[in-house]
């Protein structure tokens, strides 16, 4: 009975040291970054470390960093968590899971958090309570936890990559841009690191079907251009600057010789984008665009002119991200 009840003392001034010692001296800037994956947001990550530790050991004051980013990688997940301790060396932990597990993913950076900040705690009461009874059977999300552990040690030699490229293919409706509504089709590629992107693509428009200019002649009108787009993004919201450079062709079936002035195509202008993943590899994104040509054409008929490019031009686009690295 004296046996027992030093050892209930025990556990409990190791608990109560403990407790007050880890809230004290356990605390941690948390910089939490998910890239274009639907996984637990910051707030339930916080919670799940929290429900480890018996506290939130979160400050954002705090000298000690915690930095937890998970992104997609060939079809996979992959979190990456660094803890630096001052004073002390940078520690990184880096897990690799299947696409559909990234609730298991973020249990398991948890679990990796929680043990690295409660350096105090952790020690003293594992011992005594392994000598009072047995471990607990352990829960279907303890079990989850461990085997991601296990197959993420595995995966650990794989390289990480900080960049992910994409090919795009996407169609376009521009308004302003031609005599008509034009309708484009648009191939290139996007190259994505952390936060910022640059896409090249290469795009054709032409009009949608017949248009009669102010004397009755019909028009047609095509724009070949390549563009060059740096972008921002914060979360599936990117913002992008754009350069675009071609040619303007047009002419009239119904006349044997129109002028056209201004036969090169250069224009700047903006984008913004929202995309949805549909998995780590594809996503569907649409933008609204504007854009300013600095060279404004000019179709003449007859020597009077028919048609003037705008000083603006607007449209649309859909377009499918589909990862290749």
């Amino acid at each position: 009975m004296r046996t027992w009840l030093g050892v209930g003392l025990v556990v409990a001034s190791a608990n109560v040291a403990a407790d007050a010692s880890a809230q004290s001296s356990s605390r941690a800037e948390l910089t939490y970054r998910l890239h274009q994956v639907a996984c637990p947001d910051v707030a339930s990550f916080r919670h799940l470390v929290a429900a480890r530790l018996g506290f939130d050991p979160f400050d954002p004051g705090a000298s000690d960093q915690v930095v937890v980013d998970l992104a997609a990688l060939k079809g996979r997940l992959e979190g990456r968590v660094e803890i630096t301790r001052a004073p002390g060396p940078r520690r990184t932990r880096t897990l690799t899971v299947e696409s559909d597990q990234c609730d298991a993913l973020a249990a398991a950076l948890a679990t990796t958090v929680a043990i690295a900040l409660d350096n105090v705690r952790a020690p003293a009461t594992a011992a005594v309570a392994d000598a009072v009874r047995p471990p607990p059977p352990a829960t279907a999300r303890e079990s989850q936890d461990r085997l991601v552990v296990e197959v993420d040690e595995r995966a650990l030699a794989s390289p990480r990559r900080d960049f992910e490229l994409a090919a795009v293919l996407g169609s376009s409706v521009s308004a302003a841009l031609g005599p008509a509504p034009m309708l484009g089709a648009e191939v290139g590629l996007a190259l994505r690191s952390h936060a910022v992107s640059i896409e090249g693509s290469i795009r054709a428009e032409t009009t949608a079907g017949t248009v009669h200019a102010s004397n009755g002649d019909r028009l047609e009108a095509t724009v070949l251009s390549g563009g060059l787009a740096p972008c921002a993004h914060a979360g599936q919201l990117a913002g992008c600057a754009l350069a675009r450079f071609g040619s303007f062709q047009a002419s009239s079936p119904d006349v044997s010789a129109p002028s056209l002035r201004g036969l090169g195509f250069v224009a700047l202008g903006a984008r913004a984008s929202y995309a949805v993943s549909f998995s780590t590899a594809l996503a569907l994104r649409g933008a609204l665009e504007a854009g300013f040509p600095l060279v404004r054409t000019s179709l003449d008929i007859d020597g009077s002119p028919v048609w003037v490019a705008p000083p603006v031009f607007v449209g649309v686009s859909l377009s499918l991200l589909a990862k290749m690295l």
